[in-house]
């Protein structure tokens, strides 16, 4: 027995409503009663941009809301759980909850960076043995090293990248509105990853009403380990995994697709990892480093470095898209002509955090 299209889309949009305002009511909660327990003043030489005390505790809206797509899942689409992977679902509610954990946990204790290694290399693992792993090589071996690399990366990639107001937010909704996109053209909306992805699209929606400049709420580390997990998994299943074959030709099309959806959370790191590095500092001692501050030494403010960011998202989604779903026949030519877009973002954000040296030292 089939679900008609009408029941499956009031499904999808009774989840995406709820989770939004599931998302705001939870924060405004939090907002109006967590008093200082959750809240930071983060001294002059951390990753954030403001040092004024705020709670940092958004992300637990981001899990409520993932727990509740899954519920939601299994309440409005009763008669597509038919072939579901149950060891992969076993997987990423596992290992998105073991994110959730440490997230909270460093935001409430300051774990030591060895332990956040050390849960994060588990979550990979973890993802490796359920199956869900990256596969560009013929060498499996060789495709699980790439996996811990890819999923501790973007872990980091993204908790480095919350450092201003709405800038992790905004990054993670067009990451998460590729796949969607994604999977409506490709007529899975009636899976478990489109429901929880809608669910999670709606409950950052809800928090962006307190996280846009000026915030009154940061997501904290639960939401930004919570997220790099998240988008770990989807940039495993949908963007590196998304073509059958390894040849080299068909590698230049993953390897571009996901360039392309991580362009941001990308380019920073690697700005921000090859500045320490070569002032001799550890790229894991928070900084007025990242590309977002220095479009801020050159005169954009925050709420525009936001827009920016949204807007090199939504344009960087509609691209990935072309590539999955409208290239049929892929060569090298769309390789490079893709690439080009991907460097000139990376170049031209790379060449602005040179500019002003002499902020990545200020205190």
């Amino acid at each position: 027995m089939q679900i008609n299209i009408e029941n499956i889309w009031f499904g999808i949009a009774l989840v995406f409503v709820l989770s939004m305002v599931l998302s705001y009511f939870v924060n405004l909660f939090f907002l109006r009663y967590s008093g200082s327990l959750f809240s930071k003043k983060l001294p002059e030489n951390a990753v954030r941009f403001s040092t004024q005390r705020k709670p940092a505790i958004g992300g637990v809206s981001f899990y409520v809301s993932f727990i509740f797509g899954i519920m939601a899942f299994l309440l409005f689409f009763p008669y597509e759980r038919d072939g579901l992977n149950t060891l992969e679902i076993s997987a990423i509610i596992g290992t998105v909850s073991l994110g959730f954990i440490l997230g909270l946990y460093d935001d409430l204790r300051n774990s030591p960076v060895i332990a956040k290694f050390i849960i994060q290399f588990l979550i990979a693992f973890i993802l490796i043995f359920a199956g869900v792993y990256i596969q560009l090589f013929e060498n499996d071996y060789l495709n699980y090293a790439l996996t811990v690399f890819w999923v501790v990366g973007i872990m980091n990639s993204i908790n480095m990248l919350d450092n201003m107001d709405a800038i992790t937010s905004v990054t993670s909704i067009s990451i998460i509105f590729t796949v969607l996109l994604y999977l409506f053209f490709k007529a899975e909306v009636n899976s478990i990853d489109f429901v929880i992805m809608v669910a999670v699209f709606g409950s950052l929606l809800g928090f962006l009403r307190f996280n846009w400049h000026p915030s009154k709420m940061y997501m904290g580390d639960v939401g930004s380990q919570f997220l790099g997990v998240l988008l770990a998994i989807i940039g495993i299943k949908y963007f590196w995994n998304f073509a059958d074959g390894n040849d080299a030709l068909v590698n230049t099309k993953q390897i571009i697709v996901i360039a392309m959806a991580y362009v941001l959370p990308l380019s920073d790191t690697t700005t921000v990892f090859y500045k320490r590095i070569a002032r001799g500092q550890s790229p894991f001692i928070g900084g007025r480093d990242h590309t977002t501050h220095h479009l801020s030494y050159i005169g954009l403010s925050v709420r525009k470095i936001a827009l920016l960011f949204l807007g090199i998202g939504l344009i960087s989604s509609i691209f990935t898209i072309t590539i999955l779903l409208f290239i049929e026949e892929w060569s090298y030519l769309y390789f490079i002509l893709f690439l080009c877009y991907v460097l000139a973002i990376f170049v031209s954000l790379f060449y602005i955090a040179n500019i002003h040296k002499e902020e990545d030292t200020k205190r």
